[in-house]
């Protein structure tokens, strides 16, 4: 390869971290919730699910996760908060965190609407959704609000705390999963709600080389790539389970691809040149050079890609 080439993917290299400081440490409360998912009564289990924005084109909301456990589906939010959580005058609308700083100082407190309403709003939409598009039987099905809070030594949600209605910390998940329990289907999975949770659309996830990770939609059907002989590999992302990319050095010449396909196999390449077009879930459009990511898992979009 020549050294314009090596120079060019040099300048094009990009190492500097993109997400905010809140984005990441709500990514590691997810992170850390995920172990108390793997409970024996858990039968299914979607990350990240993403539904259209009910009134804005090209913008999707999304929950943490969705849970088919003990016979019942859970929706759940993960908050990642430090300091005292209470409702402000009794008002829960909204819940109010109250850190304290590292001297003893206080600091200025934050306002947030409250998440076990948001998390039943995301509720509402998804049986609409799955109601109308996978099967009808989802419009009345129950499922269960969960607002978990990452336990911390400075972190305090006595004030609001409530298992009954879903308000906990997340070590008490399993617990909770068990008190609300439904004996009908405990043994016996609903075939059809496992089956529909598997349409609901989930974002596809970029791992940039800085470590962040970007939830969104790649806007086109296949990954492309040229190989360091020339030649131009594509293969379709409803194929591909994960992708994961290594960089040899700061001017290297190519980057170590591997593909895992949905079958098991896995591919071995070796790429020069390559990028994917990507739509944050706010709408944002970028291209992201195969140079700068570690990894990208495809998802299941709401809309066939073109």
């Amino acid at each position: 390869m020549s050294i314009l080439r090596r120079i060019k993917r040099y300048v094009r290299a990009q190492r500097t971290p993109e997400l905010s400081n809140m984005d990441r440490v709500g990514m590691g409360g997810e992170q850390y919730a995920d172990q108390f998912l793997a409970h024996p009564l858990v039968v299914s289990r979607i990350a990240n699910p993403v539904l259209p924005h009910p009134s804005v084109p090209n913008l999707f909301v999304e929950s943490d996760f969705l849970v088919y456990a003990a016979g019942t589906l859970f929706c759940l939010e993960i908050k990642n908060y430090k300091g005292i959580i209470y409702y402000p005058n009794g008002d829960k609308a909204q819940i109010v965190q109250q850190k304290i700083g590292r001297y003893g100082e206080n600091i200025p407190a934050k306002w947030h609407r409250n998440p076990l309403h948001q998390v039943t709003g995301f509720i509402f939409r998804l049986k609409q959704y799955l109601g109308a598009h996978v099967d009808p039987r989802f419009a009345g099905l129950y499922i269960v609000p969960v607002v978990a809070f990452v336990r911390q030594d400075d972190t305090d949600i006595s004030s609001i705390w409530n298992l009954s209605e879903g308000m906990l910390y997340v070590d008490e998940i399993s617990t909770f999963f068990c008190e609300k329990r439904n004996p009908k289907f405990l043994s016996r999975p609903s075939q059809w709600v496992l089956n529909g949770l598997q349409k609901v659309p989930r974002p596809d996830i970029l791992i940039t080389a800085a470590g962040d990770v970007l939830h969104g939609f790649i806007s086109h059907s296949h990954l492309s790539f040229k190989e360091n002989k020339g030649r131009t590999m594509e293969i379709p992302f409803a194929q591909i389970s994960q992708i994961r990319l290594n960089r040899k050095g700061t001017f290297s010449d190519s980057d170590q691809v591997v593909i895992v396909l949905r079958n098991g196999q896995q591919l071995h390449h070796t790429a020069v040149e390559g990028m994917v077009r990507f739509r944050t879930l706010h709408g944002d459009h970028s291209v992201r050079y195969l140079l700068n990511l570690a990894a990208i898992t495809p998802g299941c979009p709401p809309v066939a890609r073109m």
